[in-house]
This record gives structure tokens, C-alpha cells and sequence, in this order.
């Protein structure tokens, strides 16, 4: 889900937005496009999370995504799963702004398990109240299979987060994010 088209109504919202660069302080565009016209969501309250429809999980899955945290360093995103069997939610992921670079777009996947129950993956955002504090979420993809280890990447689907520093076409000098 890259949010161009708006939210698929099946996921729900509270304390989110779908928006665009044009629109935000920051970040000044999505990951998708990079520019000011693609949209994302972006946690407009201090606390807030969207979660998918229910998922059958038949076999593991890879959830993939791109997040943007940029504040004081209290700005956090987690991944929550709820199994219908479950009364309490369990976390899967968790980041802080103090542990990412801030200010730009980084690539994250989780592993959800396979099992017999219903499965509902909830992004789960807090941050501090003032203006500069930034938690937002793009190009969400829930796949088949388990999620690559970390540092593998066959480049099939995106650049995972290495980047070409040299302006120039006819050199390369890659870097990763």
C-alpha cells in the first residue's frame, strides 16, 4: 500500500493521516515518488495506529515497509500482532528516534508467523507533542513467505536503502542509508 490512491478501506486508522509532502512539515515527500505530491500516512496525534484486516496466515509472511521518525528522540513506531484467539497484542517491532538516523526514509520488514488464527498487524506510532516531531509510514507490502535476513538483497524489488552518492550516471559510489 503506497498511499497514492488513499487508504485501502479495509485497514483502519485513528490518530493518522494519509497526506503529502506539500501538506506536512515534514517529511517533504513520500518514499514512493520522493516528491512533494506522493502521500504517506503521518501520525497526526501524539499516539495513534492503523491496523490491517484480518490476515489469514496459512504460511509466514514478510511485512515490508518504509518509516520516517524525526523529533526529539521520544518519536517511536512499533508493529503489533493481534491473533483473534489473543486478547493482548503482541510486539513484533520497535524503533525509536534515537536509534535511526533521523529525517529520512528507512526500510524495515518483520516476519509474521505462520498460524492458526486470524492475524491483525497494527502500526502503532507515538510522539512528543511539538511541531517538529515526525512519525510517518509509506509503501506498506505484506508478502508470502519469512522476510530476508538483514543485509541480504538481491535488488529484485527495491535498492534496500543503498543509494548511488556520485551525481554522475557513468560512476557509481554506492553508500547504504
Amino acid at each position: 500500500m503506497d498511499f497514492e490512491s488513499g487508504m485501502n478501506r479495509r485497514w483502519k486508522m485513528s490518530g493518522w493521516q494519509v497526506t503529502n509532502g506539500k501538506s506536512a512539515t515534514e517529511p517533504d515527500g513520500d518514499h514512493t515518488t520522493g516528491a512533494g505530491v506522493g502521500s504517506f500516512a503521518l501520525l497526526r496525534r501524539t499516539d495513534g495506529d492503523f491496523s490491517s484486516p484480518s490476515l489469514k496466515m496459512t504460511q509466514p509472511r514478510c511485512l515490508k515497509f518504509w518509516h520516517y521518525l524525526s523529533g526529539a528522540n521520544t518519536e517511536q513506531l512499533e508493529i503489533r500482532n493481534t491473533h483473534s484467539a489473543a486478547t493482548k497484542p503482541g510486539t513484533l517491532w520497535r524503533i525509536d528516534a534515537s536509534q535511526v538516523p533521523q529525517s529520512r526514509w528507512l526500510s524495515a520488514s518483520v516476519t509474521l508467523d505462520q498460524s492458526p488464527n486470524n492475524v491483525i498487524v497494527t502500526f502503532a506510532g507515538s510522539r512528543s507533542d511539538g511541531s517538529s516531531a515526525v512519525v510517518a509510514v509509506d509503501d506498506v507490502v505484506i508478502g508470502d513467505g519469512v522476510c530476508p535476513p538483514p543485509g541480504s538483497c538481491d535488488f529484485e524489488d527495491d535498492f534496500c536503502n543503498w543509494r548511488n552518492a556520485n551525481l554522475n550516471p557513468d560512476m557509481m559510489h554506492w553508500y547504504q542509508n
